[in-house]
């Protein structure tokens, strides 16, 4: 009997990067649900960007004023945002919507499902510049999040991942190239990856899969403390240690708390 092969997706693997088995084991592996608003008002924005995306390189348009309103009420209708959320979903997608252009002569490919072996990924955009030999991948953010450095970009889980698997989808060009587009604040900032760096980003997958596997294997899930903690809303066991301090504030009264384990402290 075939065994099936396993596919592993990138924002599980940047999950393992970031530290926190307890998380992946609660999100990916018992459904617990943990999405914030700004993360729903990204998933809409995303469905919107897609659907727009295609609907101009069908009519072989750069912009379109109507087809970006229909592709905001289709993207909405298709991932279902909270109708609370709709009008800050509107304002950022509409103020984006009036200023971008889709890239048709160097379109290659709009949340096309990808896979490397056993890797899975769906980039945002996928361009291709025949003058420089560059193939470009394109993530619009719309967070709160001020815009990368490209030295943080460098090191970002999502760019470095999305650029090795992409070279493997899109072979034979020069350089590969990652841009990040921060929609609130109309700032982009980009990256281009050397060969010897997207072969070193392999060693540090393959890591993340056996950590993930040995967990899977050993029933051991720690949470440790890292970059989710800034979002994350599940029940912690480091955040309810009595004799910790508290690794997040989530209520008034956790601020309370810990502005008096500081007074204290002091």
């Amino acid at each position: 009997m075939t065994e099936a092969l396993t596919i592993y997706r990138r924002s599980q693997l940047e999950a393992v990067s970031d530290g926190c088995l307890h998380r992946i084991k609660a999100i990916w592996y018992e459904g617990t649900e943990d999405t914030s608003d700004i993360a729903m008002i990204g998933i809409g924005f995303h469905a919107c960007q897609h659907r727009y995306t295609l609907a101009l390189v069908d009519a072989g348009l750069v912009s379109d004023s109507e087809l970006a309103l229909q592709a905001f009420k289709d993207g909405v209708a298709s991932v279902q945002t909270p109708a609370r959320l709709l009008p800050e979903l509107r304002r950022v997608w509409m103020q984006h919507a009036e200023r971008w252009e889709c890239p048709l002569s160097t379109f290659v490919a709009a949340e096309e499902k990808g896979q490397g072996d056993d890797k899975g990924f769906t980039p945002d955009l996928v361009t291709a510049d025949p003058k420089t030999n560059t193939l470009e991948i394109q993530d619009f953010k719309s967070g709160w999040q001020p815009i990368m450095s490209e030295e943080e970009l460098r090191d970002l889980y999502q760019a470095r991942f999305y650029i090795r698997y992409g070279r493997q989808r899109w072979p034979a060009f020069d350089r590969y190239k990652f841009t990040l587009h921060a929609v609130r604040f109309n700032k982009s900032v980009s990256v281009v990856f050397t060969h010897a760096e997207l072969d070193q980003i392999e060693v540090e997958v393959e890591a993340n899969i056996a950590t993930l596997k040995r967990a899977i294997e050993t029933d051991h899930w720690p949470a440790i403390a890292g970059p989710s903690c800034r979002f994350c809303t599940l029940r912690c066991p480091i955040a309810s240690q009595p004799m910790a301090v508290p690794k997040r504030i989530l209520e008034p009264a956790e601020l309370q708390k810990i502005s008096g384990l500081v007074m204290a402290g002091d």
